[in-house]
């Protein structure tokens, strides 16, 4: 399956039922984060830089997400049992 994956270029993968309703709310959320740092990463060309900076080290923030991100909905999201 890993050849499958690597080599294509869409992949549509069902996850089962969205019984409560976070999968349209978790896409959403993703895409605010993707955006955040497209426009910190100067769309994405910088991301080793604005990750790891000068020395390598992993940099951190304090500085909030910008978009309103629904965090309750990623949880949901990566707490499923198929990305453990």
């Amino acid at each position: 399956m890993a050849t499958v994956y690597s080599t294509a270029q869409h992949n549509l993968v069902y996850l089962g039922e969205d019984d409560d309703d976070m999968a349209e709310r978790a896409v959403k959320a993703l895409e605010d984060v993707l955006d955040d740092m497209r426009t910190v990463t100067a769309d994405f060309t910088q991301v080793w830089e604005t990750t790891y900076g000068k020395s390598g080290a992993p940099l951190y923030s304090n500085e909030p997400f910008s978009a309103s991100v629904d965090f309750e909905s990623l949880e949901a999201l990566f707490n499923h049992h198929w990305f453990r």
